[in-house]
């Protein structure tokens, strides 16, 4: 028996597990392959070893995982650090990161949007849906709430996925007070500032459901960023960042012509006795077309596949992408199979040039 060259040995089992296996040995295997190389294996014999196992077979034959470099804004499209042309084509996933949180496993969830086609989810960092007890994110409940925040952007990484982080949602009653509130930007956006696969959003739906803050917050350094949405129907709040995030009309035959994100861009004159809009002069996004549901609701929720591709298209005439909006988003839970063809359609049509 080979002895006193352990440490060699334990150096040589991690380097080929790494390299055949992408990972780290697990403490039977590393005992195993280091009593056999104290009973003579060779280097050579180890890699072929490993290198010839199921499980490096499959992980060889692993399907490649898209790139997820950072984006930037240039004129009304978003662009790589790669410089590619990249658009927005989301999908609502609002509960990803409190399920993230409460040790729920989400890459059935995360799989299933990236084979349909979606580069990215849209989260809500802190919501209240209404109950006391459930479907709440309070990040003062979380203790893990920030240092976790890299570990799911990494998870979302391992599909190809980017995320839009809207930061704030029910803030009166998810982030209350204006010193909490500048406390967790700040922090939030300290954490992600390294991460290349985010989007920031400040708020969702500025003007409704007890959303806006209390307290000015600064633009992020470093992060690609939206002052945030209006509810349906309104022109987006200002001042504007990097790009605007549009919440479009709820008609009643759900269109979502390219005129309406081309107004939000460039503004209108308001009829007489309406108020004009200037325009955001700013990349523009959809994050909450219509949404998508088993069940029709006449200018609120669809189930047909041919609408949701139109708004998927209506998206990115004009402007830089959408997000699929549907009510299994909602839950960050895997669709139906109507809202899985809705959304599927809906992300075909959005990346339509």
């Amino acid at each position: 028996m080979i002895t006193g060259r352990d440490p060699e040995f334990i150096n040589t089992i991690t380097f080929y597990y790494r390299q055949e296996l992408g990972r780290d040995p697990e403490p039977g295997g590393l005992a195993s392959w280091l009593e056999q190389l104290r009973n003579g294996l060779t280097g050579p014999q180890l890699e072929k070893a490993i290198h010839d196992s199921p499980e490096a077979v499959a992980f060889r034959a692993r399907p490649k995982v898209p790139k997820t470099p950072r984006v930037h804004v240039e004129g009304l499209r978003f662009i790589t650090e790669d410089g590619e042309p990249w658009v927005m084509a989301f999908a609502t996933s609002f509960r990803a990161y409190e399920r993230f949180l409460r040790g729920e496993d989400l890459r059935p969830h995360l799989q299933e949007l990236a084979e349909l086609g979606a580069n990215g989810i849209r989260v809500l960092g802190a919501f209240d849906f209404g109950s006391p007890a459930a479907q709440r994110l309070y990040p003062a409940e979380h203790a893990d709430y920030y240092d976790r925040l890299p570990e799911f952007f990494a998870l979302l990484q391992g599909f190809g996925l980017y995320a839009e982080f809207c930061v704030f949602a029910d803030t009166k009653r998810s982030v209350p007070d204006k010193a909490n509130q500048l406390t967790h930007w700040n922090r939030v956006c300290g954490v992600l500032q390294p991460i290349p696969n985010v989007l920031v959003e400040r708020v969702n739906e500025n003007n409704q459901h007890e959303n806006g803050g209390d307290a000015v917050l600064p633009k992020p350094d470093g992060l690609v960023s939206s002052f945030g949405s209006n509810g349906g129907g309104n022109d987006p709040p200002g001042p504007f960042w990097d790009y605007a995030d549009l919440h479009s009309e709820r008609r009643g035959d759900f269109a979502l012509s390219t005129t309406t994100v081309y107004f939000a861009i460039n503004g209108y004159v308001g009829a007489p006795g309406q108020p004009s809009f200037a325009g955001t002069q700013r990349a523009p996004v959809v994050s909450e077309p219509p949404g998508i549901a088993d069940a029709l609701v006449p200018g609120r929720r669809t189930n047909d596949p041919r609408i949701c591709y139109q708004m998927g298209v209506g998206c990115s005439t004009w402007g830089a992408g959408g997000t699929a909006h549907s009510d299994c988003g909602v839950q960050s839970i895997l669709l139906t199979p109507v809202q899985k063809e809705c959304v599927r359609q809906f992300l075909i049509g959005v990346k339509v040039k």
